[in-house]
């Protein structure tokens, strides 16, 4: 359960004074980024029958890397949304305004469940192997 933000609220734009900082570390690439157009299309020309002008939206655009961001931010996004996020090799940084609202455990119970539904793990166990969560 979150801290009630009552009594901290100050006049002006400002960041709440309370934030939980955190780190997710994975061994998984996680850059972020799409494929180019002439993969698509040669992607597009490997399938059976397909036909000129054919809807390219059923085709995946995402990188594989790309798709576990997305997982694993979808994931830190339903604990609170972060007001400070920041990505880098294997790494992201985050904070929660929300005091409370996650812990290191739920976090990575929760993001070794992302690792596995996007196909990365076969279980939780392996999935916990290729992440570390520390609170700041």
């Amino acid at each position: 359960m979150t801290t009630p933000q009552e009594q901290r609220v100050k006049a002006g734009a400002k960041l709440g004074s309370q934030l939980e900082f955190y780190t997710v570390e994975t061994t998984l690439d996680i850059t972020p980024g799409m494929k180019t157009e002439a993969a698509i299309k040669a992607e597009v020309a490997q399938i059976p029958g397909i036909v000129k002008g054919a809807d390219y939206n059923s085709i995946v655009k995402e990188l594989p890397s790309q798709t576990r961001l997305d997982y694993l931010v979808a994931t830190i996004n339903e604990f609170g949304q972060p007001v400070i996020m920041n990505f880098a090799a294997g790494k992201i940084t985050f904070a929660y305004e929300h005091v409370g609202c996650a812990s290191v455990a739920k976090l990575e119970k929760a993001l070794a469940a992302a690792i596995v539904v996007s196909g990365d793990a076969a279980d939780l166990e392996a999935a916990a192997d290729l992440i570390t969560v520390t609170a700041q």
